[in-house]
């Protein structure tokens, strides 16, 4: 029986009595058609268990704190460095922790196949390890949404196994397989050249002033997400110069055997993990090993505070290693190290990996209004992103939008969203809803695509199902679809539901329990939306609330009880602080005094 692991290896397949596809992955739409009523199977998903992937995410964050250690104690000896587990955390956390978890999946998806099919077989192409090495952490981003990458960990995983899977090198790829890498969907516009000169010239000589103004003990502001009015406002408390930074530039390394040829020195306690140990080593991001010194030169030479009161970010503590080189020094002197909350599903959903990095690193976590009682380290500021005025009451709107989302075949940050192959329930119902519109309500609707298209045909797909529905994909466009609708219908768990409530823009929110699970803390908070039929976890039911309100949507958001829902829901989850930067500098203040 072939088991086939990607479209890679489909494209060169065998007309075989029997297939297995290992997931949904392995179909491309709309070819997938050919395959109905056909001799293919396809495996069950683990992580349909949603039990499992519970389970899991606290057996892998377990793993991922007995890791750290003892690739520090390795990567100090093979560097020449001596540094603390916590500067390699902050440095190469962010890559590991979602690196096991990836891992992880793609040995639990051969372990499904192999125990409920026999006499299993497979191809594997033949591809060049060095292109298989993330360079950076942007390259691993990247990688690990491409088929090529994931043919190459499924194969390494089948070679270092014990799984019954009889495996063939059968030479590279074909070229065919270049058209199906994910791509991201861009503007059509056209660049203005002289203004982008200009700009970074603007740039390059308020970098240089800056250096000049720049204090040792300034607090450091990186990629904050902060309205630049809030930005500065909070340099004028902190008497600061605004810090400029440029962008990070990273040069493309050759791996090297010799820094290579060793392995972790973990106790495995299953099978799983002395894959793992095995793999790791050749799955290092290369700036880690080959390029750390340069990448320590660079981050010497932009002359960044070396003694800051305080370090804040948004995002930057994930993929910018340049900055994450620089906090993983500060922090082992003791600076104290703020993270604020960028993503809408923190402190909603049950699981969020990202979340769990950000706290785990961080002194203070500034979060946009929800705190758990006794835990000092969350600081309930409010919103960062929000800056937009709330909308006047009116009858002039016209459209109703649906957002939807997308989500790469290949699981990769474990968190409380459908998985891989789970996304096509997802749309189901995203059909189901549309299906259940009156015809004069659906000749209204915008269904608003995701920007980035992972491999699902999403458009596609669409169109097969309704033929004259209004598709927007355009990147950037979702803030002037909002302006002019009459109702926005979200459907997942997010930062536009929070965006849109929090700008007075009547929302109907609707997703699936079962695979966007929300922790304990924020139950009764949904509940209370569903009270107000705000929140729905059935797709034809919300719906038929749009039908009936469809003609008086104002009458309906703007009614009392709806409005003190809304009032309470967004003070908890996205609190629009008019005060921030007073806020923000009197927190400065008070982690000096604490002393982190």
């Amino acid at each position: 029986m072939r088991l086939v692991l990607t479209p890679i290896d489909a494209l060169s397949e065998d007309q075989m009595e029997e297939t297995v596809y290992l997931g949904e992955w392995v179909s491309i739409y709309p070819d997938v058609a050919k395959h109905l009523g056909s001799s293919v199977k396809i495996c069950r998903y683990h992580w349909d268990d949603r039990a499992k992937l519970q389970s899991d995410h606290h057996y892998l964050n377990a793993l991922f704190n007995r890791a750290i250690p003892a690739l520090a104690a390795h990567l100090n000896k093979v560097l020449g460095v001596n540094h603390a587990p916590v500067y390699w955390e902050i440095l190469i956390g962010p890559w590991l922790h979602e690196f096991i978890q990836i891992l992880f999946d793609r040995f639990s998806s051969l372990e499904v196949a192999s125990k409920e099919y026999q006499n299993l077989k497979v191809h594997l192409c033949s591809l060049n390890l060095d292109k298989m090495i993330p360079n950076d952490m942007p390259d691993f981003r990247s990688k690990i949404n491409s088929y090529l990458w994931n043919h190459y960990i499924y194969g390494q995983i089948i070679k270092q196994s014990e799984f019954p899977i009889e495996w063939m090198e059968v030479g590279p790829p074909s070229k065919k397989v270049t058209f199906l890498e994910f791509r991201e969907q861009q503007n059509a516009r056209r660049v203005d050249l002289g203004f982008l000169r200009v700009k970074r010239r603007a740039k390059f000589l308020a970098e240089a002033l800056e250096r000049r103004l720049r204090r040792s003990t300034d607090v450091f502001i990186f990629q904050s997400y902060l309205p630049t009015r809030i930005r500065l406002s909070i340099y004028l408390r902190l008497w600061q110069f605004p810090i400029v930074t440029s962008k990070q530039e990273i040069d493309v390394y050759e791996v090297s055997d010799e820094l290579r040829n060793w392995q972790v020195q973990l106790n495995p306690q299953n099978q799983f993990e002395q894959i793992f140990i095995n793999i790791l080593t050749n799955q290092i991001p290369k700036i880690y090993i080959e390029g750390y010194g340069e990448l320590c030169a660079a981050v010497n030479e932009k002359n960044w505070p070396t003694n800051p009161r305080a370090i804040f970010t948004a995002n930057g503590y994930n993929s910018h290693d340049h900055f994450k080189e620089w906090v993983g020094r500060k922090k082992e002197q003791g600076v104290p190290l703020l993270i604020a909350q960028h993503g809408g599903t923190n402190g909603i959903g049950l699981i969020v990996s990202a979340e769990d990095r950000e706290r785990a690193i961080s002194d203070r976590y500034l979060t946009w209004g929800w705190s758990e009682k006794g835990n000092p380290q969350l600081v309930p500021i409010g919103q960062v992103k929000s800056n937009r005025k709330r909308r006047k009451r009116s009858r002039n709107y016209e459209s109703l939008v649906l957002v939807t989302f997308g989500k790469s075949p290949f699981s990769a940050s474990i968190s409380s969203f459908p998985v891989s192959g789970q996304w096509l329930q997802y749309q189901d119902e995203n059909y189901e809803f549309v299906d259940s519109l009156q015809l004069s309500v659906r000749e209204r609707l915008i269904i608003r695509l995701y920007p980035i298209e992972y491999g699902w045909n999403q458009r596609e797909r669409w169109r097969d199902r309704f033929s004259t529905v209004q598709l927007d994909d355009t990147v950037g466009r979702l803030e002037v679809l909002l302006k002019k609708c009459r109702l926005v219908v979200c459907t997942y768990n997010s930062t536009t539901f929070l965006e849109t409530m929090s700008m007075g823009i009547p929302t109907v929110i609707v997703w699936n329990p079962k695979y966007s699970e929300l922790r304990s803390g924020s139950l009764g908070d949904f509940e209370r939306l569903k009270k107000v039929r705000i929140f729905f976890d059935d797709p034809a039911e919300a719906a038929n609330h749009v039908n009936q309100i469809w003609e008086n949507v104002s009458d309906w958001w703007f009614n009392s009880e709806v409005q003190a829902e809304v009032s309470a829901f967004c003070k908890r989850y996205s609190y629009v602080n008019s005060r921030w930067a007073e806020h923000f500098t009197k927190l400065i203040k008070e982690v000096e005094q604490a002393g982190g």
